[in-house]
């Protein structure tokens, strides 16, 4: 496991990227990788609060560190944007929990035109000297296919995760919608706005930007584009079908709890033997956190039933281990 922390601004003094912007195109490459686990935010953020680390919203190098310590996972990385006379500089580097530099990667770009292009060159040395494969960074997509080629969009994409992981729904439909404004092809945005629209209460809303990422599935990762895949097919009532999507999803990324759950929740659905509770252990044993929370998919998946004690379901998993 490999977790991002928050990139930071060393002089950089432009408005867009931002280093949130950055940070937020940075977790979204990671997810890319299949030879790596790369901590989802929210999951950090999660187990950051229950840590007691409160209710920041930032995941500091220092938080990120003690987080990698505490839970076990394999490093940290972190990064900065800075500027000097001639160009601007993106430097990311891969932390031991310890906090010894392992490695670096530096790239610099001569405007803020091209900074999405340098950013891309240094994540993609990142990866590869994590052991990733270079044949499976070159298969995955680009950073202005993958989310957007206007800071401006991915700007208002990162604001708008943040409001709908902390519950602001309104919030997180209105940053969707001008990610969305700024790049009508925005195809995570709209998988947000599907999102947020649903925890609202509107589901009809939430299909139809579902279906707007559907169709943009050329612009979403192997892993978003079976996510869709499977939550379309929910709305729609195909309840196998969906079954088929979040089975591939989790096959393909064995790290993917939330595949997990919603795939426990479509077979109670289906009403198949067991309720899914042997996957719904799976799933905490990959992610004791509960993110996203069982509760917060039911209410996406329009799950009517009762849902198991997650909190004692945890507890057994705890003391078996």
């Amino acid at each position: 496991w490999v977790l991002v922390a928050d990139l930071t601004d060393a002089g950089a003094e432009a408005e867009e990227p931002s280093p949130a912007t950055l940070t937020a195109a940075l977790q979204a490459d990671f997810s890319q990788a299949r030879y790596f686990f790369a901590v989802p935010r929210e999951r950090a953020l999660n187990a950051l609060r229950k840590g007691g680390g409160g209710g920041a919203a930032g995941v500091s190098v220092k938080r990120a560190l003690s987080l990698a310590t505490t839970a076990g996972y394999a490093a940290v990385l972190a990064g900065r944007i800075g500027r000097d006379t001639v160009s601007y500089i993106v430097e990311l580097k891969v932390l031991a929990p310890s906090g010894e530099e392992m490695y670096s990667a530096l790239t610099r770009a001569t405007d803020w035109a091209g900074i999405l292009d340098a950013f891309q060159k240094a994540t993609s040395n990142v990866r590869r000297k994590l052991g990733e494969p270079s044949k499976e960074i070159k298969a995955g997509l680009p950073l202005t296919e993958l989310l957007s080629s206007s800071p401006k969009a991915i700007s208002a994409y990162a604001r708008a995760r943040q409001h709908l992981y902390t519950g602001r729904y309104d919030r997180a439909v209105r940053e969707a919608q001008a990610a969305i404004k700024h790049d009508p092809e925005f195809a995570m945005a709209y998988r947000v706005l599907a999102d947020a629209q649903a925890l609202r209460g509107r589901r009809r809303s939430a299909r139809a930007a579902l279906a707007k990422a559907s169709k943009l599935q050329g612009r979403l990762s192997e892993r978003e584009r079976l996510r869709v895949e499977g939550d379309l097919a929910v709305l729609d009532g195909r309840l196998e079908a969906a079954f088929a999507a979040y089975d591939s999803l989790f096959k393909r990324y064995r790290d993917d709890a939330g595949a997990l759950r919603s795939l426990v929740l479509v077979q109670r659905m289906l009403g198949a033997r067991g309720g899914g509770r042997g996957n719904l252990r799976m799933a905490y044993t990959i992610d004791p956190y509960d993110w996203p929370s069982l509760n917060r998919i039911a209410r996406f998946l329009g799950y009517r039933g009762s849902l198991p004690s997650v909190d004692s379901l945890v507890a057994t998993l705890q003391e078996a281990g």
